[in-house]
C-alpha cells in the first residue's frame, strides 16, 4: 500500500476545496514531485532552474577543466591572434582576419561568462539559504492572474503527499466546529488563585507533565488568557531556537504546527473520555 496520496485524492476524501489544499501546502504539508523529491514553489524552481543552467554553461566553458586554466589558455589565444602579423591585400589574408576577428570577439565574451558566471551563481545559492529551508511554500503567494494561479493549483493537485503529515495537519480541517474538551489557562489560574504570567503559566503546566503542543494551544486558545499569536507561542515555548531573528514566518509555523498538534492531542483526549 502506498504511504502517498494526491492532492486531487485529499480534496475528495477530506471534502475541502483546491485553494483550501494550498493553504495547508503553505501551513506545512509537503507536496512531492513523481520523484518523490520535495516540489518547490514556481519562484524557487525558476531559481534552481537558473542555477543548473548557469553551472551548466561554466562547465561547458571550463574546456580545460579549471576556470584558471581556461582563462590561461583563451588570454594566451588572444595574445596569439592580436601579436601575429598579417599582410594586406589579398582576399584570403582578409578571410583569414575576418575570421580572427570573430575568435577575438568569442575569446572576449567568454573571459567575460567567466567572470561573471560564478558570482551570480553564489549569490542565487545565498539567496536561497536564506530563505525558510524548512517550508518554501510558507511565504509563496499565488499569481494574481486567475490562469497561472491556477496552474500552481493544479501542480498542487497531481503532487504526492505523505499519508502521515496529511492526517496530522488535515485533521483541523474537519474538526473546526468542534470544541475539544481542555484544561484551560483560566482553570489553572483559579486553582492558583492569582493571575499568572505566561512563563509562570508554562512552568507549572510542564511540572504537571504536560506536552509542550497543548500548552502551545492553550496559550494560543482565543477563549483563554493570553491569547498569544503563534509567533509568540513559538517564542515563549522555546520552538524558535536556531531561528534568526528576520525568519518571521519560520516562527509563525512553528507555532501553529505545535498549536494544531496540542490541538488534535486535545481532541484525542476527548474521544478517549466518551463512554
Amino acid at each position: 500500500m502506498s504511504k502517498y496520496k494526491t492532492g486531487q485524492e485529499i480534496i475528495q476524501e477530506w471534502k475541502i476545496k483546491d485553494f483550501e489544499l494550498f493553504e495547508q501546502v503553505k501551513a506545512g504539508l509537503q507536496p512531492f514531485n513523481q520523484l518523490g523529491k520535495p516540489l518547490p514553489p514556481p519562484d524557487i524552481a525558476a531559481t534552481i532552474n537558473r542555477i543548473n543552467k548557469l553551472e551548466s554553461e561554466l562547465k561547458r566553458l571550463s574546456y580545460k577543466g579549471s576556470l584558471s586554466a581556461t582563462k590561461e589558455a583563451l588570454s594566451a589565444e588572444k595574445e596569439m591572434i592580436i601579436q601575429t602579423p598579417r599582410q594586406n591585400g589579398s582576399p584570403l589574408e582578409q578571410g583569414k582576419r575576418a575570421k580572427e576577428i570573430f575568435r577575438l570577439m568569442d575569446i572576449m565574451n567568454a573571459e567575460k561568462k567567466l567572470d561573471r558566471l560564478p558570482n551570480e551563481i553564489k549569490a542565487l545559492k545565498r539567496a536561497l539559504k536564506r530563505i525558510n529551508n524548512e517550508n518554501y511554500w510558507i511565504n509563496y503567494e499565488l499569481p494574481e492572474d486567475n490562469g497561472t494561479a491556477k496552474q500552481v493549483i493544479n501542480s498542487l493537485l497531481n503532487a504526492f503527499f505523505k499519508m502521515d503529515e496529511i492526517s496530522g495537519i488535515l485533521d483541523n480541517a474537519n474538526r473546526e466546529d468542534q470544541s475539544p474538551e481542555q484544561y484551560t489557562n483560566k482553570e489553572v489560574e483559579q486553582e492558583a488563585d492569582f493571575p499568572l504570567s505566561v512563563v509562570d503559566y508554562i512552568t507549572r503546566r510542564r511540572s504537571e507533565d504536560t506536552k509542550d503542543e497543548m500548552i502551545a494551544y492553550e496559550l494560543h486558545d482565543e477563549k483563554g488568557s493570553f491569547q498569544l499569536t503563534y509567533v509568540e507561542v513559538a517564542h515563549e515555548l522555546g520552538l524558535d531556537k536556531g531561528l534568526n531573528k528576520d525568519q518571521h514566518a519560520a516562527r509563525k509555523q512553528r507555532g501553529k504546527r505545535a498549536c494544531d498538534k496540542g490541538k488534535d492531542m486535545l481532541f484525542e483526549n476527548k474521544k478517549r473520555k466518551e463512554p
